[in-house]
């Protein structure tokens, strides 16, 4: 059999002829049996699959030099053992989820990528480690599964439903990655059929996904998703937020909504029918009445409600579709910021997780190309998960913990972001703990998003003139702590900035209606093992003390007046960072 006679025989060149039509969800058989035990769990742990190639870790080079350059069962088994026993539930994210990393009847991966290495011209290789672990017969979530269960952990798979990183951008133009599907390029402007993306500007990551209105688009995930619902996991989740944009701009809403909720049932009854083949019943004299075990669906969606009508997403219509459990999340950041009290209220009986991740901000964009993370400390966790539990949240999600690690990504492994260390594995356990968070010291951030699409609410940044005041809204609870707080503010980078001293600027700040008084440069409030400032000019910064009694429990005002501008940025400046503490 020749190379085409293979692709054609395993489906790559099938077109979306092919796609199984989605039946609707209303003819589908489920069971709300399992329904009345609600989650039981406090911390989800999300492991994107990726990490355990391009992040440097003791157990893939222990030489801290190079990364693996073989994919194999041992970076799954250590990647799930690394945190096994300190979170609740380990979530596994098989890769993009366009070319399937497990064995797929629908979509094999192996002829995905022999597919692709005839169209870059490159049918000989050499392949990358994917590649190389599927067309070896490799199946990710089968091996995460088999390293769960032989450590007694729960495991769900994280799904991403539009997820466009396939594509990289260089020197201003894009170039295509083993990560995408011949199904996404055959429907882009790349291809011959009908155009499916939401644009065509691929050099803008959202015009990359594909638009969620059309049947066949929605068709190709469920039929994913279906196969991923016949292993035996325990429970599953739908990523809506890699990445956040599914319908074109202006559509019908409460259309997007019905195709969404229906979309959410139709997976709902997939994982009803259980694993394909079944495991077997624990006392066979039982068979007949054997059912089984309930399996959770899960839904991670933005922080910020007013974004989720254009995504079709309406939680408690979700949650009457099947959905157990929501993880609220930033999409990138460890942030306060949230319209998590209102989520709880739309959804009362639900349960609500709160994402945390390993940053809270990029410090800058410098001239050279590095972008400096600021890291999340332990007490930034900690006041996340108190501030979450005090809104009404079930338990903690951490999302990209892997990467305090040095990566293989050119950028991300400058050696301007660093430091890199190894993740707080210590903070895990602790998170599941409310009494022991509330008990900890104070560390609030508030910063830049890196995603406007996805978080329209954030603050940051903004722009005064001399004269002119803005007032930030910060949900804090100091709960009796005594000493002083911190109060730090920042300047962004002026334009043409290049590091150094930064020209005389001055902010008056007040705290609930009183005005604070100004104190030195802190460079770290709390003690933090990242260094807090990384690569930033303390004349960036302004410092101000803030008596204890001066906070509330709930929503803080904090008013910043620009009474000194800097003359040589044209009498403005942009605030981009302000963080308060209490030790």
């Amino acid at each position: 059999m020749n190379r085409r006679q293979f692709l054609v025989a395993t489906g790559a060149l099938a077109t979306s002829s092919r796609l199984i039509p989605a039946t609707h969800a209303s003819s589908m058989p489920g069971r709300a049996w399992g329904r009345s035990t609600p989650a039981w769990f406090r911390t989800l742990y999300n492991n994107d699959s990726t990490n355990l190639l391009s992040c440097y870790s003791p157990w893939s080079n222990p030489s801290n030099n190079a990364h693996p350059e073989v994919f194999s069962q041992n970076l799954i088994e250590a990647s799930v053992a690394e945190v096994a026993g300190l979170v609740d539930v380990q979530l596994f994210c098989p890769g993009l989820c366009w070319v399937p990393w497990w064995k797929s009847e629908f979509f094999p991966a192996p002829a995905n990528y022999l597919w692709y290495y005839e169209l870059i011209e490159k049918p000989a290789g050499p392949y990358d480690a994917y590649a190389r672990y599927m067309l070896g017969g490799g199946d990710m979530v089968a091996g995460f599964l088999q390293a769960c269960r032989r450590r007694g952990q729960t495991a769900f798979v994280s799904f991403r439903l539009n997820d466009v990183q396939f594509l990289e951008t260089k020197n201003g133009s894009v170039v295509l990655t083993s990560d995408m599907s011949k199904f996404w390029y055959d429907h882009s402007t790349y291809g011959s059929g009908d155009l499916y993306t939401l644009g065509t500007d691929y050099l803008n990551s959202p015009q990359r996904a594909q638009n969620w209105a059309i049947p066949e688009v929605r068709a190709y995930k469920l039929n994913l998703l279906k196969e991923i619902c016949r292993y035996d996991i325990d429970g599953l989740e739908l990523d809506f937020n890699r990445y956040a944009n599914f319908f074109p701009p202006g559509s019908d809403v409460a259309s997007n909504v019905a195709i969404m909720v229906d979309f959410v049932k139709q997976v709902r009854a997939a994982l009803d029918l259980g694993p394909d083949p079944p495991p077997p019943p624990p006392d066979t004299a039982s068979a007949s009445f054997y059912r089984p075990r309930y399996r959770y669906l899960c839904v991670r969606v933005p922080s910020f409600l007013d974004v989720h009508p254009k995504l079709g997403i309406s939680l408690p219509q979700f949650v009457q579709a099947g959905v157990d459990m929501v993880n609220v999340s930033d999409g990138y950041f460890t942030t306060i910021e949230s319209d998590l009290a209102l989520i709880r209220a739309s959804v009362p009986e639900t349960k609500i997780y709160f994402e945390t991740t390993q940053t809270t901000n990029f410090t800058a964009d410098y001239a050279d190309g590095s972008r400096p993370f600021l890291r999340t400390t332990d007490q930034q966790f900690h006041t996340a998960a108190n501030a979450a539990y005090r809104q009404g949240a079930d338990g903690i999600s951490v999302f990209n913990f892997a990467y305090y690690r040095q990566t293989s990504n050119e950028i991300a492994s400058d050696p301007g972001v660093g430091p890199f260390n190894e993740p707080p594995f210590h903070v895990l356990k602790n998170l599941r703990d409310p009494d022991y968070v509330a008990s900890r010291p104070r560390w609030y951030v508030l910063a830049v998003d890196h995603d406007s699409y996805i978080s329209p609410s954030m603050q940051m940044p903004q722009i005064l003139n001399a004269g002119e005041s803005t007032t930030f809204k910060l949900f804090m609870y100091p709960e009796g702590k005594n000493a002083d707080a911190i109060l730090r503010v920042r300047l962004g980078v002026p334009d043409g900035y290049a590091g150094g001293p930064v020209p005389d600027w001055a902010p008056v700040v007040g705290l609930n209606g009183t005005q604070l008084n100004t104190i030195p440069y802190i460079e770290a409030p709390l003690f933090d093992p990242y260094r807090a400032n990384l690569a930033v000019d303390p004349t960036r910064f302004r410092c101000f003390a803030a008596n204890s009694a001066l906070a509330i429990e709930g929503q803080n005002l904090i008013k910043v007046t620009l009474t000194q501008p800097t003359p040589e940025y044209a009498g403005k400046v942009t605030l981009d960072y302000l963080d308060i503490s209490w030790p």
